[in-house]
């Protein structure tokens, strides 16, 4: 890029140009739009109450047709008391397609296991897993502990 003020190349026109910066008096220069109003973001983010020592926390939302569907595995998605009554960590699902077939895997996070399913279809593997849980026939697994992230 060669400077509108200079016949030499000129990084800050190079800038300009490419998009990573707006320098004026230079090649590439960009008026800023004097209407364009920012909205400041940090009001809508509001720190939730602290619960009381004792409390259990309940489920934000409520599915009655999924839960209707596959009541077993709705269980281990919301249920955050176990039956003595303490608090249950929520289970957690994750699904994805590797080689044409659908795959599930339910970790249960509150006892460190983990499960997974595999079929034809979405709803194969939904089913798949609500029968497994249904008939008690799940071969559950040591959940593996997450991988370290750079060097300590």
């Amino acid at each position: 890029m060669r400077c509108v003020c200079a016949l030499s190349w000129c990084g800050l026109c190079y800038e300009n140009v490419r998009g990573r910066a707006n320098h004026s008096g230079h090649r590439g220069y960009r008026r800023p739009n004097p209407f364009i109003l920012y909205a400041d973001v940090r009001e809508f983010m509001k720190k939730p109450d602290r619960l009381a020592p004792g409390a259990v926390p309940r489920a934000a939302s409520r599915d009655e047709v999924f839960a209707k569907k596959y009541p077993r595995l709705w269980e281990h998605l919301s249920e955050e008391v176990w039956d003595d009554g303490s608090v249950r960590t929520t289970s957690t699902l994750f699904m994805f397609v590797d080689g044409g077939k659908w795959k599930l895997m339910v970790k249960d996070r509150s006892l460190g296991l983990v499960v997974f399913f595999t079929a034809d279809d979405f709803n194969g593997v939904l089913l798949a897993a609500e029968k497994a849980l249904a008939n008690d026939s799940v071969d559950w697994r040591p959940d593996r502990p997450a991988a370290r992230r750079g060097r300590s």
